[in-house]
């Protein structure tokens, strides 16, 4: 990895097969800060006069630039990197860069501090990933969609919402990224108020940090001290389809750490255990909760793989004795029988979801 000593963005990446993941053409590199300014009455959409839409926007875009960088090894994880860099709008920008020796992906944080203003203004992060024409996948609630090919005519171009990861891949290589923090994001280009009817993907992802373009739901003035992280990995085309999936929710979803729990009901609980087991990889667990009935303890699954199947659900800590076909809002369906050996079977359709009521005591006769 090597920054861009003007900017302290990451002008070029590699990883262990020695493929260039960076184009530095147009931006400097990876992570690089770009601030907006300007924009009032104009196609940004800044007001309620509709002539105001045909306004081109007068912008000017300010990058960040290379103050201070220092190296710092983490014993037993991989090394960090600390840059302080400058920004138009901003009186302080440190950037923290975390390599690690044996995991598969690279972590950033910005944290920066900016005085509010009325002003027309925005913060955009840019990824010019050295990708040619891009397949752009994007986790939305429950699923996942391509951009264009999976669009309605008519629908957003100008910027996109991802739920834990946006996975760009074209025939050689592909990256996937996570920004927990700043959920939308914009490709190509930054919003320029152009309302695309159709979009080709470069491979320039833009973090949309921040903006008060619009007078609903979005703050007038936006200031004070932020802190915004990002995972980037190499994920080549090809790759296990629920791959994407992992890494992302691990990107945006850190290990729990419950209080110490004791049981009230069924005994003293096991020190180590599963609640329950599923052997299919690509399946994602995104729900396993008592019922709102307080009837039984209800399993939500989602697929990754794009396969239809059924799904084999095992018994971990304690061996359930019925379950029951529900949905996402614990709605009840046909029962599901339990086989000898402790395990019961749902069909869970391709991208698509399915749930289980399972019950520990055998369930009652309503």
């Amino acid at each position: 990895m090597v920054l861009d000593p003007a900017s302290g963005a990451i002008h070029s990446l590699t990883t262990g097969d020695g493929v260039e993941r960076v184009r530095s053409a147009e931006w400097p590199g990876l992570n690089q800060l770009v601030y907006v300014q300007g924009g009032a009455h104009s196609a940004l959409w800044t007001g309620r006069a509709r002539d105001e839409l045909r306004a081109a926007p007068d912008l000017t875009l300010s990058q960040a630039e290379l103050g201070s960088a220092r190296r710092e090894r983490l014993p037993g994880i991989g090394t960090r990197l600390v840059v302080e860099r400058k920004l138009q709008g901003c009186t302080s920008v440190t950037t923290v860069v975390t390599l690690y020796d044996e995991l598969p992906w690279m972590d950033l944080v910005n944290r920066i501090t900016k005085p509010a203003t009325l002003e027309k203004e925005a913060l955009y992060v840019a990824f010019p990933f050295a990708l040619t024409k891009p397949t752009v996948e994007v986790e939305v609630p429950l699923g996942r969609m391509t951009v264009e090919r999976d669009q309605q005519p008519g629908s957003c171009r100008d910027w996109f919402c991802h739920a834990h990861w946006v996975w760009l891949h074209d025939a050689a290589s592909g990256m996937l990224w996570s920004g927990p923090d700043t959920p939308l994001f914009t490709l190509n280009d930054i919003f320029r108020g152009l309302w695309r009817r159709k979009i080709e993907p470069d491979g320039t992802l833009f973090a949309y940090v921040l903006n008060n373009y619009w007078p609903t739901n979005f703050a007038a003035r936006q200031g004070g001290e932020l802190s915004f992280r990002y995972r980037l990995s190499s994920l080549p085309r090809g790759a296990d389809p629920a791959e994407p999936a992992r890494r992302g929710w691990a990107a945006c979803d850190p290990l729990y750490v419950s209080p110490p729990y004791s049981s009230t009901g069924m005994g003293p609980l096991s020190r180590k255990d599963s609640g329950v087991f599923i052997a299919d990889q690509g399946v994602a667990v995104v729900g396993a909760k008592p019922a709102d009935d307080r009837s039984g303890v209800v399993l939500k699954l989602v697929d990754l793989t794009g396969v239809g199947r059924a799904v084999a659900v095992w018994p971990g800590a304690y061996r359930f004795q019925g379950a029951r076909r529900t949905n996402f809002v614990e709605m009840n369906g046909d029962r599901v029988p339990v086989a000898p050996d402790g395990h019961a079977t749902i069909d869970l359709p391709a991208w698509g979801t399915a749930a289980l009521r399972l019950f520990t005591p055998r369930e009652g006769a309503d």
